[in-house]
């Protein structure tokens, strides 16, 4: 049967080449679409098209199930007219000289200069791949490229970020990253109202209680979670049997191979020969067996420990069990995606949520689901459902218009990036005067005590506003503050000994500016004289990375003189690298006086540069 492409998965196609038309080969581009839409036909698509021009493409992913699954719809897409090849030991086959090859990274990574030209390499499961340049992906493709320069990298994910690690994981594009940017994404929302996945229910049950539970290396220690699940396993297992009594296939995720034991024992012994385990040392041979036995047999419960988070397709999994808690949204989204394929005989499915994800780590549903804090936040269209950046004034798709700001001259909404506004000053007459307020002329924009703005145009040079009280400081949009006539004498700098260090993420207020790193010192005189508790006070600087021009040449500059490692244009890698001790810290700063503000003028840094220090990206 061939396979006829949905709308959102050629627009995910057209997408990646419009990326690769207006950007080097060295900038690689993903796709982010959820679990169940369709990424393997996506593949299809583009591989079809590549090969039909004449150019060859290696698809790479980790499981030989994945390798399997696009190799057989690319065959249903393709129509036997392109030659498929497949390079993966645990399927028997190396294939060198095809059209399109489909591999695993480990069979392949050291097989490169083999293959001859490749002219873009597609990435299954894109979050898998690791930051690094030594990583086997990134070897694979340094490799690559010294025979084809130009080959260009593509990835495909349902979660851009990474799967281990807290909920402040790291997107996979971005400064240090293999990715460049985002081609294409396809929300949830868009996907569940043009019924192509299946919707969820989450009833209530009873968590198992994790706060006493300690952190390590990002998420929670696997043998206290263990313990305190087994210890409410009972309890667990009787609202499982309760809930999934009218389901058929019902998918369960345990913390441990202990855990999974007593579960299977528990199930078994209410429910005869009812439920099997998988773990990663499993038999590759009992593996199959009991996989298609679920799939396709009379086995209802299934319980892993954590090897069906990717590439296993069973559609018609209608219940989960998440017999566990985690940190991380990535491994969250890829356990409840097991049910999100469509499937006949099912409506929904239902997620039994034992450990309390839902709680920690919000829904899937959310746009921003997953996404490191106030970093490239998101938004969706309200009328096409497209997802569209925070900052988009209109939706690229449908025009609507996201962002508005009231005129002052005639006081409608208007776009926040218009110019002149034409709205009329009475809309009921059609006849009536446009209102023609310019919001591009330089004008004072001080708040009046009446609570309006004040909209005075001011001449170039003009420094104090002549509606406003001119013997206050008057803030000029854009521009600076207007002085007072008076100058007054500014007071000689202090220094000050640094006592404490606090950074944090700082939220522009304005909408339409970058957030910043904010740098918050403690400190006190640095005269011996003038110490003591009532002298210290907190002094506080702001580093502006998403800032462009002067303002990001002077976070870089900062930067430099602290660390080893490059710039970051994200601030929650920068908040990272801060909080983990890799910054040299002063000694001493020297506060000017500006105004009725302190901003510092100079720094005295302890002699040594700490070590670089680097995000544990390791792939799940």
């Amino acid at each position: 049967m061939k396979l006829t492409p949905r709308d959102y998965q050629r627009e995910a196609v057209y997408a990646i080449f419009k990326w690769c038309t207006d950007h080097d080969p060295s900038e690689s581009c993903y796709v982010e679409m959820p679990t169940g839409s369709g990424k393997s036909v996506v593949i299809a698509l583009f591989c079809s098209m590549l090969a039909n021009s004449n150019k060859r493409v290696i698809v790479l992913c980790r499981q030989a199930e994945l390798v399997e699954q696009n190799a057989e719809r690319f065959q249903q897409i393709a129509g036997g007219k392109i030659s498929v090849g497949i390079f993966c030991a645990g399927l028997g086959r190396k294939d060198y000289d095809c059209d399109v090859t489909f591999a695993t990274i480990q069979s392949v990574k050291k097989h490169a200069l083999k293959l001859g030209q490749i002219n873009c390499v597609l990435v299954d499961e894109a979050h898998q791949i690791p930051a690094r340049s030594d990583s086997q992906y990134g070897e694979f493709l340094s490799d690559i490229q010294q025979y084809n320069p130009k080959c260009r990298m593509v990835g495909l994910t349902a979660t851009p970020y990474r799967l281990q690690g807290s909920a402040k994981s790291k997107l996979i594009h971005g400064e240090g990253q293999m990715f460049s940017g985002c081609a294409y994404a396809v929300s949830i929302n868009r996907m569940l109202l043009e019924e192509m996945i299946t919707p969820w229910t989450v009833p209530d049950v009873h968590e198992v209680d994790v706060s006493n539970i300690r952190i390590r290396g990002g998420d929670f220690d696997l043998e206290e979670m263990s313990s305190e699940f087994i210890d409410k396993c009972e309890s667990n297992i009787q609202e499982i049997l309760a809930l999934c009594e009218h389901r058929r296939k019902v998918l369960i995720f345990a913390t441990t191979v202990a855990h999974a034991q007593v579960i299977y024992n528990m199930i078994n012994s209410e429910q005869s020969m009812s439920c099997r385990i998988l773990t990663g040392t499993t038999d590759k041979y009992e593996r199959v067996r009991i996989i298609k036995d679920f799939q396709h047999g009379n086995l209802k419960y299934l319980v892993n420990v954590g090897v069906l988070t990717t590439g296993f397709d069973a559609p018609n999994v209608d219940a989960i069990a998440v017999c566990r808690a985690t940190q991380s949204p990535g491994l969250f989204y890829q356990i409840i995606g097991r049910g999100m394929r469509k499937h006949p005989q099912k409506d929904d499915f239902l997620i039994l949520d034992f450990g309390g994800n839902f709680d920690r780590l919000g829904d899937p549903k959310e746009i921003n689901f997953g996404r490191p804090e106030k970093v490239e936040m998101r938004q969706e269209c309200p009328k096409c459902h497209e997802i569209v950046m925070h900052e988009d004034i209109r939706c690229p798709t449908c025009k609507l218009i996201l962002k508005e700001r009231e005129c002052p001259g005639c006081h409608h909404m208007v776009p926040a990036d218009t110019k002149v506004c034409d709205s009329l000053m009475d809309p009921a007459n059609l006849f009536s005067d446009k209102c023609g307020f310019d919001f591009t002329v330089r004008r004072c924009w001080n708040m009046m005590p009446s609570g309006e703005k004040c909209t005075t145009i001011l001449a170039e040079g003009e420094i104090i506003c002549s509606t406003c009280n001119a013997e206050k400081e008057r803030r000029l949009h854009g521009e600076f503050e207007a002085k007072c006539a008076k100058k007054k004498e500014k007071e000689p700098p202090k220094h000050c000994r640094v006592l404490d260090i606090e950074y944090s993420y700082h939220k522009s207020r304005d909408p339409m500016k970058p957030d910043s790193l904010k740098v918050t010192y403690r400190v006190e005189p640095w005269e011996e004289e003038n110490t003591g508790d009532l002298s210290r006070r907190k002094v506080a600087e702001w580093v502006c990375f998403r800032h462009e021009g002067y303002a990001r040449r002077k976070a870089r500059d900062w930067w430099a003189q602290r660390s080893r490692q490059i710039c970051p244009a994200d601030i929650d890698e920068a908040l990272y690298i801060a909080t983990e001790g890799g910054l040299a810290e002063p000694k001493m700063i020297t506060v000017q006086k500006d105004g009725k503000y302190d901003r510092i003028i100079d720094y005295q840094l302890f002699n040594e540069t700490p070590d670089a220090v680097y995000v544990d990206d390791t792939p799940f």
